[in-house]
Order: C-alpha cells, then sequence, then structure tokens
C-alpha cells in the first residue's frame, strides 16, 4: 500500500513540452520554459534586441549570421552603437555596408557621405530610362508591329522594372537613410 502511494505523488514526465525561445522563465507552480534550442536562427528570431547586440559584440559568428559581413569586436561594439543610436535594422545595416557607405577599416567604422552614391544612382535612372523610351519610341513608330516586337519589349520592361529595384536597393535607399541621419559628410564612429 504505501508504495502505491508513493508511485500516486510521482509527477507525470510524458507530457513535457519544449518551448523554443531565448532564456527560461518559470510561469506557474509546475511549469517552466526553458531554452532547448542553441540554433542561431532561433535565437535571431526570439531573442531581445539587447541580447542580440550582446551576442554580436561576443561572437564574430553570430555578428556575421545577423548582419551579413564580417569585423572585429572593437568594429562590432562600435557598429552596434551606430545601429542603436540612429535606429537601424539589421537589414539596413547591411544594406549600407554592401552599397559600401559603411566601411569598416581596422578597429574605425567610417560612415561615408550619400551625395555620390546617390548622383549614381540618379545617373543610372536616367540612363536606363532613356534606353527603355528608345525601345517604346522604335516599337511605337515601327510599320511592322509583331508578336516578336511586342514580347521584345515586354522583356524591356521587365528588364527595366528589375535594374530599378536594384537601383533603388543599393544606391537610393541607403542614401535616404544616411541624409535622414543628418550624415553629410564622413564620420567615424
Amino acid at each position: 500500500m504505501r508504495n502505491e502511494k508513493v508511485n500516486v505523488m510521482r509527477p507525470d514526465f510524458s507530457s513535457c513540452q519544449d518551448i523554443s525561445g531565448y532564456g527560461h522563465r518559470t510561469a506557474g507552480r509546475d511549469y517552466v520554459e526553458h531554452q532547448v534550442s542553441s540554433d542561431i536562427r532561433v535565437i535571431l528570431l526570439t531573442g531581445s534586441k539587447e541580447q542580440l547586440d550582446t551576442l554580436s559584440v561576443e561572437n564574430e559568428r553570430f555578428f556575421f549570421r545577423r548582419f551579413r559581413f564580417r569585423a572585429n569586436s572593437a568594429a562590432r561594439k562600435k557598429l552596434i552603437e551606430f545601429q542603436t543610436v540612429n535606429h537601424f535594422t539589421d537589414n539596413q545595416i547591411f544594406w549600407l555596408q554592401h552599397s559600401g557607405l559603411i566601411h569598416i577599416k581596422d578597429d574605425d567604422v567610417i560612415i561615408k557621405s550619400s551625395f555620390p552614391l546617390r548622383c549614381t544612382g540618379w545617373f543610372f535612372v536616367s540612363l536606363l530610362t532613356l534606353f527603355l523610351l528608345a525601345f517604346m519610341w522604335v516599337f511605337l513608330l515601327s510599320p511592322h508591329l509583331s508578336p516578336t516586337a511586342g514580347i521584345t519589349l515586354l522583356g524591356s520592361v521587365f528588364f527595366y522594372v528589375a535594374c530599378m529595384y536594384l537601383i533603388d536597393k543599393t544606391c537610393m535607399q541607403p542614401s535616404r537613410w544616411i541624409r535622414n541621419t543628418l550624415i553629410f559628410s564622413t564620420a567615424t564612429c
């Protein structure tokens, strides 16, 4: 009889749950959440900004996974401070570095002026627009309109839209972000 009472008093572990998230917490009397996964993707999705910043400064691989480029520990710390002060997202930091507006040299993070990049973007926009208008002009003034010519014009319009997307992503948006932070000349963090 005494052994039967002990068996009844034991908790049943057959209904345990694993909660993915960063850290652990006690939600009730017999319920404890804890992190099981150490996968970087899960931590990036569920971690708090402060926690992600701390891990990014400490761990180069985590920083690379978060921002998609490499930097040394001093530059990582300065870049995280720059991101926090100017309220940039991780994706914006990636595009700023990818477009050349953020340059990491030794332990310094150099933020460059966005004016030359913006001028380059507008040059490519105007050049591609002139080419598209020339294609449309030739197509509309052609005495022999054929389906092949229409498909060629449609393909050139799709090419134009794809190029405009890339120019906006690499030249126009990063220069707008830097201009909105009121950085008009080269600055060092």
